[in-house]
Parts: C-alpha cells; sequence; structure tokens
C-alpha cells in the first residue's frame, strides 16, 4: 500500500478556539512527514514546530490540496500539542496536510 503525504501552503489566517480571542501569531513549520514523502507508518505521526506563543493548533488532513470539504480526512480543532497520529490508518493515496496556530487575547 503506497500512501504519499504532501505539505500543504500554510495558512495564516487568524483564528482561535474562542472568535473573542484573536491574535496575531507566527506560521508553524511542518516538520514530517516530509514533503512529498511515501510514508511507512500508517497512520503517520504528522509532526510541527511549535510557536512559542501559540496557546493551541488547528489541523486538517486532506486527500485534495485545495481542502475542499468533501476531500477533508481530519479536522482537528485546538490542539494543544505539536503532533498528531489519526486514529484510524489511511487508505493509499495522496495526502496534504496543513497546521495553523491559535493564540488567545
Amino acid at each position: 500500500m503506497r500512501i504519499t503525504v504532501i505539505l500543504s501552503f500554510i495558512v495564516l489566517m487568524l483564528t482561535t478556539c474562542s472568535p473573542e480571542n484573536i491574535g496575531a501569531i507566527g506560521t508553524p513549520v511542518l516538520v514530517s512527514p516530509i514533503n512529498g514523502s511515501t510514508i511507512t507508518q500508517n497512520p503517520p505521526t504528522l509532526t510541527w514546530q511549535g510557536v512559542a506563543t501559540a496557546l493551541a493548533y488547528d489541523l486538517m488532513l486532506a486527500d485534495d490540496s485545495s481542502f475542499d470539504y468533501s476531500g477533508i480526512v481530519i479536522d482537528i480543532q485546538c490542539h494543544t500539542g505539536t503532533e498528531y497520529t489519526p486514529t484510524n490508518t489511511l487508505g493509499a493515496g495522496t495526502y496534504f496536510w496543513r497546521v495553523r496556530a491559535l493564540e488567545g487575547g
């Protein structure tokens, strides 16, 4: 089974876990899996560098590079760590992921 994971454009839009707490912060750097890599661990552990002022992160994994609603496989909001491992294995194919840092005000 071949699974390819491709790093996606990191969203720079700012949101938070509570809409009333919006703050401008840096952008997480996606670390692993490496862009364009074929992975052997399934499910993969998605890892990124934390942003110093981030309170949480939003994470999306999709089988469509445009992150169209129908292609979203995982949509985790307000995750407090800098890595995430899906609970289910992924089907063969190409996947894209992105992370957004969130800060409270």
